[in-house]
């Protein structure tokens, strides 16, 4: 299913204390955030994506080790993963990036997460909290089809059925390094992937994604709902 990504996930109690498994320059980033909540969001977020880029090269996800693994973001705002904190630790020199690493990150209800692969194909995760979305939300953000999808499901299903064509965006916009700048309704999410998945109750298992964007573009991947919360991951195809 998740041809040779690295998916991570972190709680509060996962995450070192202290900031010795941050870099300097992670320190410095963490240093701007002045909100408490900004800053818990960050720091959940880097923790997992830690975990996933360490994964994925095989290394161990614990805070000495991880303080040689420094993530900052792009100028377009992708997390990009360095594989050594640079001048070995005490410098803010350039240090050697790891350019074939694809890193998406993402955070909510106290939970960070994070996916990481390899190869031509960028990734894209999201993590949503199952809460009600109004009329005037699916209206503004969702497609004709998309907005037909949230009528017909169920009262209990309404809310993961929205919030997962939602998170599933996000995912998308994620893999063509747009963010929200670009309008949402440019991509669009499968049918199948809610009628294919079985249903969309908060069972846990992974189900198939597949959302459709600009020019032909096709994103495949999977999503689930579990402890409150959606999570998709989507990556190009």
């Amino acid at each position: 299913m998740w041809a040779g990504l690295h998916l991570a996930w972190a709680r509060w109690g996962d995450v070192p204390t202290g900031e010795d498994w941050l870099s300097p320059r992670e320190r410095e980033v963490l240093g701007g955030l002045k909100l408490p909540k900004r800053r818990g969001d960050w720091l959940l977020g880097r923790w997992a994506a830690k975990c996933a880029v360490s994964s994925l090269l095989g290394r161990s996800a614990e805070p000495g080790p991880a303080s040689s693994l420094e993530i900052l973001a792009d100028p377009d705002g992708r997390p990009r993963p360095f594989t050594e904190a640079p001048g070995g630790g005490n410098s803010t020199a350039p240090g050697p990036r790891e350019s074939a690493i694809h890193l998406s990150i993402s955070h909510a209800g106290g939970v960070g997460f994070a996916v990481a692969g390899r190869g031509g194909s960028a990734v894209g995760c999201d993590v949503e909290v199952v809460e009600s979305r109004s009329d005037a939300f699916v209206s503004d953000y969702f497609t004709d089809s998309e907005r037909a999808l949230v009528r017909r499901a169920t009262a209990e299903n309404r809310a993961v059925t929205a919030n997962l064509i939602w998170s599933a965006k996000e995912s998308a916009l994620k893999v063509l390094g747009e963010g929200l700048r670009m309008d949402t309704r440019q991509v669009e999410v499968d049918p199948e992937s809610l009628t294919g998945g079985g249903n969309t109750s908060a069972d846990a298992e992974w189900h198939p994604l597949g959302v459709s964007g600009p020019g032909g573009t096709r994103f495949g991947g999977s999503w689930r709902s579990r402890d409150g919360l959606v999570w998709t991951v989507l990556s190009a195809t």
